[in-house]
């Protein structure tokens, strides 16, 4: 019988993206409350369980109150590398600080993360042999860069190096990586992630306030009895 090689909690790291500008909303995401809950906190609630560490990842300047809230939360805060912009400057500066083999990525702006779908990347993540991959869904062919598992070490240096060649998309670095063959990438289809999240609710992003609207009607239709 095979070993369940999914690493328990303390071997992943937690790293929470909040370094947008969030012009279409108006507002910080993070503090923005849907269901009762900062969307901070909500992030932290479902990373909490599961991982050894949390980071927040900023954009140089935009600490504040959203720096203060993460301090409160019990996590770290690591800053976008100088000179570089957008989520692949928060998605280096986050890897490049994890002390876990495995670090769970998350934007900020996911009200609704699904632990059993994150659960469903870890295992991904760290199945077969050889080294640890990235798991990243792919949802209507578009890859889903800020809910993804990454090794923590090997993407910290891959995303650096992407960024030094002017490379600024996450997902361009995982599809430049996915056409090279390096470093391994494992694709989970939306037909997996369905099984866990039939309505795809991990994936729902608050960009506008139509979607902070909407998100704050699931949070209440969820609490119903």
């Amino acid at each position: 019988m095979k070993a369940d090689r999914r690493p328990a909690g303390p071997s992943l790291s937690g790293i929470v993206l909040a370094g947008g500008l969030s012009e279409r909303l108006g507002c910080p995401k993070a503090l923005v409350e849907v269901g009762g809950q900062t969307l901070l906190e909500r992030v932290v609630s479902t990373l909490t369980p599961m991982c050894g560490e949390l980071l927040l990842s900023l954009k140089p300047g935009l600490g504040g109150e959203i720096e203060d809230a993460g301090l409160a939360l019990g996590m770290s805060i690591v800053w976008d590398r100088a000179g570089y912009d957008g989520p692949l400057a928060g998605l280096h500066a986050g890897l490049s600080s994890a002390s876990r083999p495995l670090s769970v990525v998350l934007a900020v702006d996911h009200p609704f993360p699904s632990p059993e779908v994150l659960r469903l990347l870890t295992a991904a993540a760290d199945a077969g042999e050889g080294e640890p991959r990235c798991a990243v869904p792919e949802v209507g062919g578009r890859l889903q860069p800020l809910l993804t598992v990454y090794p923590s070490r090997e993407w910290g240096l891959h995303s650096g190096a992407s960024l030094a060649d002017g490379i600024l998309s996450p997902s361009r670095m995982i599809r430049r990586a996915i056409e090279t063959g390096q470093p391994a990438v494992e694709v989970i289809s939306d037909d997996r992630i369905k099984k866990l999240d039939p309505e795809l609710l991990s994936l729902l992003d608050v960009d506008t306030p139509q979607d902070l609207k909407r998100s704050r009607r699931i949070a209440t239709a969820s609490r119903a009895p």
